[in-house]
């Protein structure tokens, strides 16, 4: 450390003591014998200030006390509670984790400080940073004082919300004409997403009868035997088998195609019989009354 008096570039330490600004250490000059002491404190990352104009410069301890100062001369205010207001003011800029600080946020901490430690000195500080015009904008920064109305620093930052209002969703688009939905009594959940998504995609040729079954062009399944169907052959390959075959040629392939299931493992093939309006249609064996393997072809 260069001695102040004799500008030498040694010294010797004789005290350290900690305080609130940082190591306070009184040394020794080695060539000329004078004490002095210093201050060794954390020196954070710079952080810029973005003035209201754009300008950036980088935050400064030194002009911030200074600004503090002029708004508590001959203010019973020391010169630690000044240092502890700027170094409280400097940690939370630092711990705002932001490169750019906006003004506003530093002169609202400072302001949210004076404004706990000494009246008259909000006032001016206000008065220079708010830039008052006229006596009505310095009254009303007085009354809202004296009422408790000045919102601290975080209330400042924080935008107010306003209150949130339930909103309906929309409906659901309709499926396209013709297809009307199943009942859910009727379809379990997965066979009616799948029936609502093809038909969706299909541009309505999957329909809906009136007994809330389903109808290919003319060949009809139960909403069971469509879930089996739809497990192994796609809405497309099923549409395109009907239009190239037929109805009845289509249902015969299909017959065909799932073979009688194994004992005791029902439901996993597809069977010949009729609606309760008289319409021949396709059934999944285990929605028949009796064993699968007399109904198929």
């Amino acid at each position: 450390m260069r001695c102040p008096y004799c500008h030498f570039r040694d010294s010797k330490v004789t005290d350290s003591r900690a305080n609130d600004d940082g190591i306070r250490r009184r040394r020794q000059c080695i060539a000329c014998g004078e004490r002095f002491s210093t201050v060794e404190t954390v020196q954070f990352s710079s952080v810029q200030i973005l003035k209201r104009d754009g300008r950036r410069e980088e935050f400064s301890r030194e002009k911030l006390l200074r600004g503090l100062r002029s708004a508590c001369a001959k203010r019973d205010i020391s010169v630690a509670q000044l240092d502890a207001i700027v170094g409280e003011i400097e940690a939370k800029v630092n711990a705002d984790g932001r490169p750019e600080v906006p003004s506003q946020v530093v002169g609202e901490l400072a302001m949210d400080a004076l404004r706990r430690l000494d009246h008259i000195a909000y006032i001016r500080f206000a008065s220079v940073y708010r830039s008052f015009t006229d006596i009505e904008s310095l009254k009303e920064a007085v009354d809202a004082l004296e009422q408790g109305r000045v919102p601290t620093a975080e209330e400042a930052r924080t935008p107010t919300r306003a209150p949130r209002t339930r909103t309906r969703r929309a409906p659901r688009p309709a499926p396209p004409p013709g297809c009307r939905k199943p009942p859910l009594r009727r379809v379990d959940a997965l066979a009616m997403k799948i029936w609502e998504v093809h038909a969706m995609h299909t541009g309505g040729r999957v329909r809906t009868t009136a007994d809330g079954h389903c109808e290919i062009d003319g060949l009809l399944l139960s909403e069971r035997a469509y879930l089996l169907a739809v497990r192994d052959i796609r809405p497309a390959q099923l549409l395109r088998l009907v239009e190239e075959l037929g109805a009845e040629e289509a249902a015969a392939q299909l017959l065909a195609y799932y073979t009688s299931p194994a004992p005791g493992q029902p439901g996993q093939s597809l069977a010949s019989g009729r609606s309760r309006l008289g319409d021949r249609m396709l059934l999944r064996s285990d929605e028949v009354r009796v064993p699968a393997r007399e109904y198929a072809t």
